[in-house]
């Protein structure tokens, strides 16, 4: 059985940790695979250690730009090409000859719709994927990614129709009967999320797995809480320095321990703190080490770290950019595990709510029965069903 491992949209280490352990068990069987990933520098820095082969993904190359609001997950596909029929076509040419050149038997799509709309056309099965944000739901036209502004429905209905009537341009061009709605694309093949049904964007769903974690980035380094009594922080935040340099002194402020992780502020992050209590890194440390005695968590409300520190009983304070992380922070604030900050939170502001999280027992509490409630999760199993999920659908058992 030969796996080709798709990515296609989106831009962090996410997509490639998560299915790199999938395929290393898959390897491990025997079976040859490849990877075809949007972003060649991360896939150097995740494929290269574990000797797997990858090639660059094919990518629209826009003559125009999208100057609409990207509404829903339509939305994201019309910013990236499909508002383009004639260029839609090209693109899924391109994936079709990738996956053909290979001889995949199957197709593991991350956050790859044009590779799925590729395996669909050639008869070959595939697999979807991701978290809960990359697969929408069964629902047209697809909701909207802003739950917290309005958003017109007109806009959700006019670029859900484009995007179905670009994609059935190419589907009728190769004899393939039309879709009804971009959901459909989804609905007749495994859905694998890599999460838990309450931390899903779009809320818990029938017709997925949700298999937790499959894997994280790998730590540069093993590192140590300071040796002093206090509160103990670790903090991941992307961001420049106007969003790094509030929480860094809030954390000041209060006098905690921290370990602070940095890799958006350039060289010598250190530089910008000069407590003995307060460790600033560039490259991700073991979190394994780290989050057993953690008290509290800050980041952006990515969802591998999210679901990493509720499974240790920690509560978090989500300082989320964009829109899937806004989603999914605020499904941890659903489970009263965490507080929610704009990314423009002043210092004053993120003091306060550390120490609402610190002294109100209510966020440990919730964190605590989430931990609880997946005490038999571990990621080995996680990995071994998603495999398993995988040579069943490249054998039309699924």
């Amino acid at each position: 059985m030969r796996v080709f491992f798709s990515w296609e949209l989106g831009d962090n280490n996410g997509h490639l940790s998560r299915s790199v352990n999938v395929a290393s068990l898959l390897r491990a069987d025997g079976h040859p695979l490849i990877f075809s990933s949007r972003n060649t520098t991360i896939a150097r820095k995740i494929l290269n250690p574990a000797r797997f082969h990858y090639v660059q993904s094919p990518i629209h190359q826009r003559s125009r730009i999208f100057n609409e609001t990207i509404a829903g997950y339509a939305s994201i596909l019309l910013a990236s090409g499909y508002d383009d029929a004639e260029g839609l076509m090209g693109l899924i040419g391109a994936w079709m000859s990738a996956i053909s050149l290979f001889g995949a038997d199957v197709v593991v799509a991350d956050h790859s719709p044009t590779a799925l709309i590729a395996a669909r056309i050639l008869g070959i099965p595939s697999v979807v994927l991701g978290t809960g944000f990359e697969i929408p739901p069964s629902i047209a036209p697809c909701p909207s990614i802003m739950p917290w502004a309005p958003v017109s429905s007109t806009i959700l209905e006019k670029h859900h129709s484009l995007a179905v009537a670009n994609i059935n341009i190419s589907l009728r061009a190769h004899r393939h009967s039309p879709i009804v709605s971009v959901a459909s694309l989804f609905s007749d093949v495994p859905i694998l999320v890599s999460g838990f049904s309450e931390l899903d964007h779009y809320g818990s769903r029938s017709g997925v797995l949700y298999l937790g974690p499959l894997g994280k980035s790998r730590a540069s380094s093993e590192v140590k809480w300071p040796e002093r009594e206090g509160l103990k922080v670790f903090v991941y935040l992307h961001g420049d320095i106007s969003i790094v340099a509030p929480t860094l002194d809030a954390l000041e402020r209060i006098g905690v321990n921290a370990i602070c992780v940095l890799p958006s502020v350039g060289a010598h992050p250190s530089s910008l703190i000069e407590s003995q209590n307060i460790k600033v890194f560039e490259q991700l440390v073991d979190t394994d080490s780290i989050l057993p005695d953690a008290d509290i968590v800050i980041s952006n409300a990515g969802s591998g770290l999210m679901a990493e520190a509720l499974l240790r009983g920690v509560p978090l304070l989500l300082l989320p950019i964009f829109a899937e992380q806004s989603i999914g922070a605020r499904r941890a604030v659903d489970l009263e595990a965490a507080r929610m900050l704009s990314p423009a939170a002043t210092a004053i502001e993120i003091e306060a709510a550390l120490m609402n999280l610190s002294t109100a027992p209510s966020f440990r509490q919730a964190a605590k029965r989430f931990k609880e409630r997946y005490k038999d999760y571990n990621v080995q199993s996680a990995v071994k069903r998603a495999a398993a999920e995988i040579v069943q659908a490249a054998r039309g058992q699924s």
